[in-house]
């Protein structure tokens, strides 16, 4: 992950990810997308009225590979901070384990994006604040990938997730091509 950040100091703080995690001071120079790579965290969402009555808050638990819900709620959420407050844990949706990287699909994924962009760094990579479908699919067997072939400059980064997310019309061309031969090969 560190070799794909543009910026020096992100890539010297995600190299060595122990020293950064053992140092405070480096640690808090990351961004908070960054700093979730190394932590459980509860993700709130807009307070909004609920139908019943009164108001809800959908809060999102983000669980590192191998964390426990319990143990981490016990940890983030305690009863203190819970005190007259009504809550309700759902059952987790999707697959808590990764797709396998040794296969030839995911060569394949690799070898197009060092095909379409010589000299790019290539996953696979934890994406914390992400949640796809595609945890649907790893949970029904089915291995499934993140793949973006398109190039975005680090302002485009800034929109993913925003209403009008944009991106370069050369870079999405670009990107639509590099789609359509590799789901032929795929396919093929």
């Amino acid at each position: 992950y560190s070799s794909t950040r543009g910026l020096g100091s992100y890539r010297a703080l995600l190299a060595d990810p122990e020293r950064t995690l053992r140092r405070r001071t480096d640690y808090d120079q990351l961004t908070n997308f960054m700093q979730a790579l190394f932590r459980d965290e509860l993700v709130p969402f807009p307070v909004e009225p609920s139908p019943a009555g009164g108001y809800s808050m959908l809060v999102a638990v983000h669980l590192l590979p191998d964390s426990d819900l319990d143990v981490v709620l016990a940890e983030l959420l305690p009863e203190w901070k819970t005190v007259g407050l009504t809550y309700t844990v759902v059952p987790a949706l999707g697959s808590r384990h990764a797709s396998p990287i040794d296969s030839e699909d995911f060569a394949r994924l690799v070898r197009a994006i060092e095909e379409g962009h010589p000299g790019v760094a290539v996953g696979p990579y934890f994406l914390p604040w992400a949640a796809t479908d595609s945890r649907f699919y790893r949970e029904a067997g089915i291995p499934s990938y993140g793949f973006s072939p398109f190039l975005l400059t680090v302002t485009e980064t800034m929109q993913i997730s925003r209403p009008n997310e944009r991106m370069q019309l050369p870079g999405y061309l670009r990107g639509v091509a590099l789609y359509r031969k590799l789901i032929r090969e795929l396919a093929g």
